[in-house]
C-alpha cells in the first residue's frame, strides 16, 4: 500500500487516503497532521461524524450545531453538483 501524502493549502489539509479492510468493513486512517493539529489546538479526536452521499465529509464531533449544519449543506451542494455532472446515484 502507498504512503499517504498530506497537502497543505492555507489552515485545510487535502489528503488521498487507501481504504483498509476492518472485519466486514473497509476503513480509512486520519492525517496525522490533522490530528496533531487539533491535539495542539486542545481538541484531540476520540470520534469523527460521518456524513456522507456521493461525497464524504468527516468532522470533529465537538464542533457546534450550526457548524454540522452548514456542513450539511454544503454535503447537499456537492451531491447536486456531482449528480448534475455524472448522473444521480441511490444510497
Amino acid at each position: 500500500m502507498g504512503k499517504a501524502t498530506d497537502t497543505i493549502q492555507g489552515k485545510m489539509i487535502i489528503s488521498k487516503r487507501k481504504l483498509t479492510k476492518i472485519g466486514n468493513s473497509l476503513g480509512i486512517t486520519l492525517s496525522k497532521k490533522w490530528l496533531d493539529h487539533r491535539k495542539l489546538s486542545g481538541k484531540e479526536v476520540k470520534e469523527v461524524l460521518f456524513l456522507a452521499n456521493d461525497v464524504i465529509l468527516l468532522l470533529p464531533t465537538d464542533l457546534p450545531k450550526e457548524i454540522v449544519e452548514e456542513a450539511k449543506k454544503m454535503l447537499k451542494a456537492l451531491e447536486e453538483a456531482v449528480n448534475n455532472e455524472y448522473g444521480t446515484t441511490e444510497i
